[in-house]
């Protein structure tokens, strides 16, 4: 009879067991084919490593770093402004040497110094430019890289500070500026239009909501501006790369995609490569660079910069 009983426990237990071991594998599936749906979506997907780090550093500037895992592990920062905000005034800011006994002349300069020279609560790297004559020779020939800041260099594509007109516009570059009345363009104007302040790059990336950027290309670290429908934000993004571990890269295209995912409807790509860069005011009133830049010498010089500082 003991006997009896025992086996009575047991096949009660035996069935639990076995629906047991036919749900694990369920379960295995269905994770797995949540995985994946989670994971295929937009071309740089939606599966972030931890949740998109969101903050308000300056009321109007909304600061935002986020990691995704697909394509690849790609890493980038983006900075939503207010254009609304009548404390806010984006503009220019252009490393130049007075002392140089030829005139002033454009040079490159530490980011951090130069955002911090200006004032600057906020700042991407902005126009693509090419070493003078002089300094090409002095240039590092191992990475093509100029040895020192300070160094002279051309401009390429329209640049203009609340100050004055520094360069010209170049039908090789586009360019992104502010009117007199604080609405944001894009465009290849032959000849400067009126504006407050203005900015070129190599190319569209968003336009009237549709991407014109293409989609392959090489992988690289990049930097972009766009603004929304209402042209009432501007959105500045940084996309870290070549840093296996930190952040892979992204094409123009990519970049374009996740302009668009946040909100763009028009959009150009910046200056890219070691020259990227975004900073950020901190607490104590010193530029921090908020990305990594991949460089072993440290945060490459350039000569201009995109950015947001305090209505006076």
């Amino acid at each position: 009879m003991v006997t009896a009983a025992l086996k009575a426990k047991q096949k009660p237990l035996d069935r639990s067991a076995r629906r047991l071991a036919q749900a694990i594998p369920r379960a295995i599936l269905f994770g797995l084919a949540w995985l994946i749906w989670a994971t295929v979506g937009s071309p740089v997907g939606n599966l972030a490593v931890a949740e998109p780090q969101v903050t308000t550093p300056y009321p109007g500037i909304e600061f935002r770093k986020e990691v995704r895992y697909r394509p690849r592990l790609i890493r980038f920062f983006l900075l939503r402004v207010d254009l609304t905000n009548p404390r806010l005034l984006c503009d220019v800011a252009v490393a130049t040497d007075r002392r140089s006994k030829e005139g002033p002349r454009i040079i490159l300069e530490d980011p951090t110094r130069l955002a911090r020279e200006f004032g600057m609560l906020a700042a991407v790297n902005a126009n693509p430019f090419g070493l003078t004559p002089i300094e090409t020779e002095a240039k590092s020939t191992s990475t093509g890289i100029p040895l020192k800041d300070r160094s002279a260099v051309t401009i390429c594509g329209w640049v203009k500070m609340r100050r004055g007109m520094i360069s010209q516009p170049s039908p090789r570059f586009w360019s992104f500026w502010i009117t007199p009345e604080g609405t944001p363009e894009v465009g290849n104007p032959a000849s400067p239009p009126e504006a407050l302040v203005a900015v070129a790059g190599f190319g569209p990336l968003i336009l009237e909501g549709k991407i014109v950027a293409s989609a392959g290309g090489p992988l690289d670290r990049r930097t972009a501006l766009g603004f929304d429908r209402n042209r009432s934000s501007l959105l500045l993004m940084v996309v870290d790369g070549k840093q296996p571990g930190w952040s892979e890269g992204v094409t123009y295209g990519e970049v374009a995609d996740l302009l668009l995912e946040a909100g763009a409807f028009w959009a150009i790509q910046l200056d890219g490569g070691s020259s990227s860069v975004m900073l950020l005011r901190g607490p104590s009133g010193e530029m921090e660079v908020v990305n990594r830049p991949p460089d072993l010498a440290g945060v490459r010089p350039v000569p201009v910069l995109l950015g947001i500082r305090p209505a006076p």
